[in-house]
């Protein structure tokens, strides 16, 4: 069978890099699990797509490069965006700003994707932030 890590996420709005090269090395101290690593990442991954009104990327490139390193050198995608790759939709709406974003992410192994069966943002209850869910199917 698979050994799973789950790792949620609540990055600062910091726009720092160095959190997310300080979770890379953490999950790199398990080689062999499949990672799923979800929550609020405070980040667009693609401001076109990810922002309503569309806004300017105001992510300073190190933190991009943070996040990329991360996903990259782990092997990490969003869910998400591989099944709705031409959809938009928002997890987090930005009252003084007038502004929808998508920062919360569900990132998996691609060794995980075959089993990915369905992604969906849910409607909030409780918090600022949509639930982000993801269905894996295992045989």
């Amino acid at each position: 069978g698979k050994q799973l890590l789950l790792c949620n996420v609540y990055a600062l709005n910091s726009y720092s890099a160095s959190f997310f090269l300080q979770l890379r090395g953490k999950l790199m101290e398990y080689p062999g699990y499949e990672l799923v690593v979800a929550g609020d990442f405070n980040f667009l991954a693609n401001p076109t797509m990810d922002s309503n009104p569309v806004r300017k990327d105001r992510v300073r490139g190190w933190t991009r490069k943070g996040v990329n390193y991360l996903t990259t050198e782990l092997q990490l995608l969003d869910s998400w965006q591989v099944l709705h790759p031409s959809d938009r939709d928002y997890t987090f709406f930005s009252h003084p700003h007038q502004q929808y974003s998508r920062l919360d992410y569900i990132l998996l192994s691609e060794s995980l994707f075959p089993m990915l069966t369905h992604t969906d943002i849910l409607v909030s209850a409780l918090s600022d932030h949509s639930p982000v869910q993801a269905t894996l199917q295992f045989v």
